[in-house]
């Protein structure tokens, strides 16, 4: 008999050969995978066990590689398709992970309510914490400070315009 861990899994495998595997496409597929498992309440420690496989799962074929690399290969650095191979393994590998760790925190299973933050999904969340702690701070203060300076030097070299001998009474005719 199957586990219900090992049903999910062999679920979303069949699904994923329908789905779209290309690399914008790979975190929204294991939210699916994580999510299922999250939700059925499966222990962290057995979810792990699926991680390997889940990544291999999702692999492309030796052909799409080779396919893929043909068209590729002027714009790409690598020195050969094993290296290309190897890049292209280790970001779905690396993208099935952080998945994993935004349903599952290493202390134990995250309790929240709904599986949502603020309207996201937790791999979305914690993409966005990422993007956000990639950014410097701002110091308004020395903003602050930097446009009152530079206002001080700038002079109004303008022209002298006596705005009131301005006329703005123009008739248009029949327009």
């Amino acid at each position: 008999m199957h586990s219900k861990a090992e049903l999910i899994f062999m679920k979303w495998k069949a699904e994923l050969a329908s789905l779209d595997r290309s690399m914008p496409m790979v975190e929204g597929n294991f939210e699916l995978l994580w999510d299922h498992f999250f939700r059925a309440k499966i222990k962290m420690d057995k979810a792990l066990t699926f991680i390997d496989r889940a990544c291999k799962a999702h692999h492309p074929s030796n052909a799409t590689i080779k396919s893929v690399f043909r068209k590729m290969a002027p714009y790409i650095k690598e020195n050969g398709i094993q290296e290309y191979e190897k890049t292209w393994k280790e970001k779905i590998d690396d993208k099935c992970k952080e998945v994993f760790f935004a349903f599952y925190e290493i202390g134990g299973i995250e309790k929240t309510s709904g599986g949502k933050i603020g309207g996201m999904s937790k791999a979305e969340n914690a993409k966005l914490q990422s993007y956000a702690d990639s950014h410097e701070t701002v110091d308004w203060e020395a903003l602050i400070e930097e446009k009152q300076n530079a206002e001080a030097l700038i002079e109004d070299d303008g022209p002298d315009i006596d705005v009131s001998q301005v006329q703005v009474d123009i008739d248009l005719g029949e327009l």
